[in-house]
């Protein structure tokens, strides 16, 4: 069973994802911390909705076990609601205060 097809991609393709990585940065750094953790946490629900279907895929993908696959992607959502609940006291001044103190 075929599971998805995956052109070649060629340095202008890379160009351009890197290109789109950093504009998608733009917005993403201009967000508070609370709104990140409400999009982890909406990404752990969508991800929670579909679970059963991505193990499936995963399972298809990797020729492992259903019960591994559903496993790991339980161990993918816990990782996204535990990091949506840390977002909101990540601030990172006190990095850029202390980078900005050193030079």
């Amino acid at each position: 069973k075929q599971l998805c097809k995956c052109p070649s991609s060629g340095q202008e393709d890379v160009n351009k994802a890197v290109q789109s990585a950093r504009e998608a940065f733009k917005s993403w750094s201009q967000l508070s911390g609370l709104e990140r953790g409400r999009l982890l946490q909406k990404a752990a629900l969508k991800l929670r909705e579909r679970q059963e279907e991505f193990a499936r895929m995963e399972s298809v993908d990797q020729g492992k076990p259903l019960w591994e696959s559903r496993f790991d992607i339980e161990t993918v959502i816990d990782g996204l609601e535990y990091f949506a609940g840390l977002a909101p006291s990540i601030t990172g001044l006190s990095l850029v205060f202390a980078i900005s103190r050193s030079q």
